[in-house]
């Protein structure tokens, strides 16, 4: 979640879009999804569940 905030300047709420966002990144990295395939990722909010 860091390294891709820091990386985009998007932050991602803990609790859903960035496990959503490391389950994608993970299929890539295993070559799970084809190569030049579109994979269309929805941030739907909850950025006030980061908040402490």
């Amino acid at each position: 979640m860091n390294f891709f905030e820091d990386k985009h300047q998007i932050p991602l709420d803990r609790v859903y879009t960035a496990k959503m966002f490391f389950a994608v990144f993970d299929l890539l990295n295993k070559a799970q999804i084809p190569p030049k395939s579109r994979v269309l990722l929805i941030h739907t909010g909850g950025l006030q569940g980061n908040r402490n």
